[in-house]
């Protein structure tokens, strides 16, 4: 069972106390006609797609572990506070997996003298919560097309703390490949770079489209893995990722600026 460290929350405590004090101070100034597209916090749901690549170390024995690029995902909502027209600040929660890869395609033994069919295994996802944390900066390209860039930072958190593999072969039977995977849960910072543009839509909500990059510096995944294990044709090595990534990712947000105008003309 996986124990949730409530210290990973501290974070939105912070923002709240943050928001609340830049909240008050931008309501004591009248609201200019140019202020109405940004007058409010928008809410923005983005889903990303992502290739990832770990580190495959063979320690001793002929067997491949494939290390190929593996597809991940998230799915994340931001809140975002308008300092001013160009400028914001955003935070929020998402759920995401990071490819475990397992790619390796046998089709028979190392000796030859077993024949085990075409044999194929492909990728585990190991699940994490992460938190963004992140500016917003905003050019106008046009009325309605916005250039944006986006840094900042993400807390991760993995959901898993171990796993075990085994896969079989059944005519005949032999164990053909072992594996024990152990994961780093423990919350960890990431740095988080997005560029990309925003298109304002008919009825004011936008659509943002999105290049994005993920640079971890903690080490998440340690597999060890053998394939015959206890056979002469052993072989034993290791997996590492750290979640690194680049991806794409397409949002949506909500502005409120036509709920707005509608109470405007009462």
């Amino acid at each position: 069972m996986v124990k949730f460290k409530f210290y990973f929350l501290f974070p939105y405590l912070v923002l709240l106390l943050i928001t609340s004090a830049l909240t008050a101070q931008n309501n004591r100034r009248p609201l200019s006609s140019e202020d109405l597209f940004f007058a409010k916090g928008h809410n923005r749901f983005v889903a990303s797609v992502y290739v990832n690549k770990g580190k495959t170390e063979r320690e001793y024995g002929s067997a491949n572990l494939e290390n190929r690029l593996g597809w991940g995902f998230s799915f994340t909502w931001l809140h975002t506070y308008h300092i001013n027209p160009t400028l914001g600040f955003e935070w929020g929660l998402g759920y995401g997996a990071i490819p475990l890869r397992y790619y390796f395609d046998i089709k028979e033994s190392e000796s030859g003298d077993l024949n085990y069919g075409l044999l194929m295994y492909g990728t585990d996802y190991i699940e994490y919560l992460h938190l963004p944390i992140q500016m917003v900066f905003r050019k106008p390209i046009t009325q309605k097309l916005y250039f944006n860039v986006r840094p900042g930072i993400s807390v991760r958190y993995i959901l898993l703390q171990e796993l075990t593999l085994e896969v079989i072969n059944t005519e005949p039977y032999v164990e053909i490949f072992d594996s024990y995977s152990t994961f780093d849960n423990t919350p960890r910072v990431n740095f988080n770079l997005g560029t990309g543009i925003s298109w304002v839509l008919p009825h004011f909500d936008m659509l943002d489209f999105q290049l994005m990059a993920n640079i971890s510096p903690y080490q998440y995944i340690f597999n060890e893995y053998y394939f015959f294990p206890g056979t002469a044709y052993e072989t034993f090595g290791r997996y590492k990722s750290k979640g690194t990534y680049i991806g794409f990712s397409v949002g949506y947000t909500f502005t409120g600026v036509r709920k707005m105008i509608k109470r405007a003309r009462g």
